[in-house]
C-alpha cells in the first residue's frame, strides 16, 4: 500500500508514523516544523495525543510524494512564504480600508 492510500483508508496517523514519514522526506522534526511555520515543540507535543492533526498528515504525505516523483519541495515553500510575505505587505499601513500615507 503506497503512502496515499494509506491516508485514504486510515482516518489519522499517529506520531511514529508521523516522524516516519517526516524523514522520509529528508528532514527531521525541527526542521519540518520551520519550513511550514510552526514551533518543533508543537508538532513534538503531538507524540502524546492518539493522532496528529489531519492538516500535517496531509502536508507530510505529499512532501512525500513530491520528493517520490524528484519534485523539490522547498522551491513550493520558497514561493508560498514569498507570497504570504507579498500579502502582509499589502495588509500593512493601513487600518480599517485607509490606504498608507
Amino acid at each position: 500500500m503506497d503512502i496515499i492510500h494509506y491516508f485514504m483508508y486510515y482516518i489519522y496517523m499517529d506520531y511514529e508514523t508521523f516522524k516516519a514519514c517526516v524523514r522520509r522526506t529528508g528532514l527531521e522534526i525541527k526542521e519540518f516544523a520551520g519550513l511550514i511555520g510552526m514551533n518543533h515543540r508543537s508538532i513534538s507535543n503531538y507524540s502524546k495525543s492518539v493522532a496528529i492533526p489531519e492538516h500535517l498528515a496531509l502536508i507530510v504525505l505529499m512532501m512525500v510524494e513530491l520528493r517520490k516523483h524528484d519534485i523539490d519541495y522547498k522551491v513550493i515553500f520558497d514561493k508560498l512564504n514569498k507570497m504570504g510575505r507579498q500579502a502582509h505587505k499589502r495588509r500593512e499601513g493601513g487600518f480599517r480600508g485607509q490606504t498608507p500615507v
